[in-house]
């Protein structure tokens, strides 16, 4: 995602989330309001504004950063987002301002560290061990990661517009037809993370009207559904609101703040005699290869324009209708409440080196307590497919912050064919029996 290279830059980096105001385009207008604003953050001297890079919240910070968003966000948008990333950080904890983004891995890594470290209020000589400590300890986990790789992330907490903002100027990054071809048009709002999964911030320019509607109406759809319980269970808002989701026999809502279940006894096909787990039959068929694709599609939504060039066998990929079986590398998958985001968002891992043992493009994608990290296949730049156990272990083994956590599953997303599927629940007895009475009338 680019920055335009004609505009007045200011970075925010703290614990809680991290943002880029780009000032554009540079004029004597926006000079002014960039000098007001970093004037915030520092002090004039000598006739320069001099600005301090680290900053603790408070609430007289904080409403001076509010009053100049609110004065002039009307002329400069990009300000909501940075008003948001601000009201984001809690008071007392620390954060930086810096006048250019930190691209080194290693850099970032520290600096997050450091922050980890200053936040937990402790005197001068205990903040500098416990970063010296963490700091050492992660650079050592990740340094071969980091030589490698460059790593990015996407989030949909804040409004991002990826890609070309002058309609007239863009070219679809699945189908590559412009405005100068006949009937194509970039009218809607593309969202590069499905909105039923949360996402309003995460805006994709570069997808044209057609494209939007053959994924929403095909791919997209077998993701949304695969996450319906959690859509439900988070009270996820989409296009119509938090969803109530209908089963062959029962439903599931979540109203007033509950998570309620609804079930018909009898019509599930498998019952536990004392009712600690009921099976909810779907109406919905998923094919499995449709999750697999909607999540690179994720991926070849928020990478560099530029990077695209050597993922035209992936686009060719999601674009196809397929009707057998196609070998893809297995996608690891874990539930941690403890990784738990807010946002839907979606990190990616671009190989940096010529390493043919490693992906040139890895992905994880993070949707409430679930964690997807996923090798999007088919890249000119790959010479492995990383389908057998040997090569894709040998991946694995070198992302040690995934390896060294319990609880993968790694999970076979290439059957095209769409199959029944189908949720279970656990739930204790009284509180399944109380859900049952109440809500099984109304399915």
């Amino acid at each position: 995602m680019k920055k335009s290279e004609q505009s007045l830059e200011l970075n925010l980096y703290s614990k809680e989330t991290s943002s880029c105001l780009a000032m554009s385009p540079i004029n004597d207008e926006a000079t002014v309001r960039y000098a007001e604003l970093i004037s915030i953050f520092g002090q004039y001297k000598d006739g320069v504004i001099a600005v301090e890079p680290e900053h603790v919240m408070n609430a007289e910070l904080r409403q001076k950063i509010y009053t100049f968003c609110d004065r002039y966000k009307k002329y400069y948008p990009i300000l909501n987002r940075f008003q948001k990333a601000i009201s984001k950080i809690p008071e007392g904890n620390h954060f930086f301002i810096l006048p250019k983004e930190i691209t080194d891995n290693a850099e970032v890594l520290s600096l997050y560290n450091y922050i980890d470290a200053r936040n937990m209020k402790m005197s001068e000589e205990d903040t500098i061990s416990t970063y010296n400590a963490s700091n050492t300890g992660h650079l050592s986990t990740f340094a071969p990661l980091l030589d490698h790789y460059h790593i990015s992330l996407a989030s949909s907490d804040t409004r991002t517009h990826i890609g070309e903002s002058d309609r007239n100027d863009r070219v679809c990054r699945f189908c590559g037809k412009s405005t100068a071809d006949p009937g194509v048009t970039f009218r809607k709002v593309a969202h590069a993370i499905p909105e039923a999964l949360g996402n309003k911030g995460l805006i994709l320019n570069e997808e044209c009207d057609r494209c939007n509607e053959v994924f929403g109406n095909t791919i997209e759809q077998d993701l949304i559904a695969y996450f319906n319980f959690h859509r439900v269970f988070w009270a996820i808002k989409g296009k119509n609101g938090v969803p109530k989701i209908k089963f062959k026999n029962g439903c599931i809502a979540h109203k007033e703040g509950k998570f309620e279940i609804g079930y018909k006894p009898g019509l599930g096909k498998s019952e536990s005699a004392v009712l600690k787990q009921v099976t909810l039959d779907s109406h919905d068929r998923i094919a499995t290869a449709n999750i697999y694709k909607s999540l690179c599609k994720i991926a070849i939504g928020v990478i560099d324009a530029e990077k695209l060039k050597y993922f035209g066998r992936t686009i060719s990929w999601l674009l196809a209708e397929e009707d057998h079986p196609q070998v893809l590398p297995r996608v690891a998958v874990l539930n941690a409440p403890q990784m738990r985001v807010e946002s839907p968002q979606i990190v990616l891992y671009e190989r940096l080196s010529a390493m043919a043992d490693l992906p040139h493009l890895v992905a994880e994608f993070k949707f409430k307590t679930l964690v997807f990290v996923f090798i999007v296949p088919f890249s000119d730049l790959d010479t492995k497919t990383f389908f057998c156990e040997e090569d894709y272990n040998s991946f694995w083994q070198s992302f040690p912050h995934y390896a060294a956590v319990d609880g993968w599953k790694f999970e076979r997303f290439d059957n095209p064919q769409k199959l029944e599927n189908s949720l279970t629940v656990v739930l204790n007895r009284s509180t399944f029996l109380r859900l049952c009475e109440d809500e099984c009338r109304r399915c």
